[in-house]
């Protein structure tokens, strides 16, 4: 009977921390389809309207060319921490292609150098756009943080067998939307949008679970026509 008890009472404790494990997940990725909604609230008026995110497994997306909106962490406002781009996803040995520039800091690692805004959205500036050429197709996304508080420096990426700490550090998710006014232009020329599809990519920045608030970086994707030759 005792026995009967003891294995009673760790099954119990095991099935506890296995919804616990359950429940986390579940509030990340809450937490990231908050970020979401409200970070498409700041695309207006380039969105007019969409519909309910929906999560997008695949790390890795196609090739062409995209137009990309990004806000960094609220909490360091007006200050940019993150470097962002993109990553061959068939390489293992890929390089990074970076699409918004990390602070660096000077010789004695005293003073931080900002070199790209903090946001770039439809009320402040043209949207980014770049080229995922077919020969580095499919790619993924990466973030970086170099200069953070101890805990939440690293390197991560979409694809979260990558990342050092085997953790999850992105959230994708895939919006249907009626498109206004999205100023993106590549070499001078304007690019549409197609297909009425956007892309919401949402960021944790704390290694091992550090910090879990999911608003580190948020970026819009937003497929357009290819007018770069």
């Amino acid at each position: 009977m005792k026995r009967s008890v003891a294995y009673s009472m760790l099954l119990a404790i095991f099935l506890v921390a296995a919804l616990g494990t359950i429940g986390l997940a579940q509030s990340s990725r809450d937490r990231a389809y908050d970020t979401a909604k409200l970070f498409l609230e700041n695309l207006r008026p380039c969105v007019l309207e969409y519909g309910e995110p929906q999560p997008v497994e695949n790390p890795c997306f196609p090739a062409g060319c995209y137009c990309m909106y990004y806000r960094d962490d609220p909490e360091w406002a007006p200050s940019e921490i993150h470097g962002f781009g993109w990553y061959p996803c068939k390489q293992r040995c890929s390089a990074l292609y970076q699409l918004v520039e990390e602070p660096t800091r000077d010789c004695c690692f005293n003073n931080v150098v900002y070199h790209a805004p903090h946001e770039v959205l439809p009320s402040s500036s043209y949207g980014i756009v770049f080229q995922i050429p077919a020969t580095h197709a499919p790619a993924g996304f990466y973030l970086n943080n170099p200069y953070g508080r101890q805990g939440i420096q690293g390197l991560y990426y979409t694809e979260t067998s990558r990342n050092t700490d085997g953790l999850r550090h992105a959230y994708i998710f895939k919006v249907d939307f009626k498109p206004g006014k999205c100023d993106c232009r590549c070499n001078q020329r304007p690019t549409q949008p197609i297909d009425n599809v956007l892309y919401i990519l949402v960021w944790e920045d704390g290694c091992g679970g550090y910090d879990n608030d999911w608003n580190d970086f948020v970026a819009a994707l937003i497929p357009v026509t290819c007018p770069c030759r």
